[in-house]
């Protein structure tokens, strides 16, 4: 998993579908002239996405990038301090539509959208949660760390686990995803 992460899917995601907001969301709302958006309401065009994933490669690539978009909303909605600092070192483009101003997706839908799809084999999704959430762990603590950017990552993981996002668990992978984060933030340090 983490060799896919480091090496495959900085080239996979780049072959999403992206789409530019006009200049008036770019520059007035967003304040960022190069932000991309992906995915579309409800994540429509998810079949053209992953069809340009390789299929040896789907599984991991959902994950990744549910690991990078739920990371990159998450630090935007409860460590809004952090947030500048990630945006400036990611670019990540983000996970919505752009129309009368812009809209993210919730990013649970990376997961259970792609799921639903049937472009994923969900035994082997399944499979792969426990390295992932090893994964995920691992890139928060080394990030956070190398970012300085004062949130502990146990803090974070509550967080997630905590957000209104995740009270969308349609199908069989989200379920595990978040129970096994849970476990993760539980097994934490709690805040002083």
């Amino acid at each position: 998993m983490k060799r896919y992460f480091t090496e495959q899917f900085p080239h996979d995601w780049k072959k999403l579908q992206f789409v530019q907001p006009d200049s008036i969301v770019l520059e007035h709302m967003l304040k960022d002239p190069t932000a991309l958006f992906f995915g579309g309401r409800d994540w429509h065009n998810v079949s053209s996405d992953l069809a340009r994933i390789s299929s040896e490669n789907r599984e991991r690539f959902v994950l990744c990038l549910f690991m990078s978009v739920i990371t990159d909303q998450a630090l935007h909605a409860h460590f809004p301090n952090s947030f500048p600092a990630w945006q400036i070192a990611t670019r990540f483009p983000k996970f919505g539509w752009t129309g009368f101003g812009f809209h993210n997706e919730n990013p649970v839908k990376i997961v259970s959208v792609a799921e639903a799809s049937g472009l994923l084999d969900v035994a082997r999704a399944s499979a792969l949660i426990p390295t992932f959430v090893e994964l995920f762990a691992e890139q928060i603590r080394t990030f956070f760390l190398s970012q300085k950017f004062g949130v502990e990552p146990a803090n974070f993981f509550r967080a997630v686990v905590s957000d209104d996002a995740f009270t969308h668990t349609a199908g069989l992978l989200l379920p595990q995803i978040k129970s096994a984060l849970e476990q993760l933030s539980a097994s934490s340090p709690q805040p002083h």
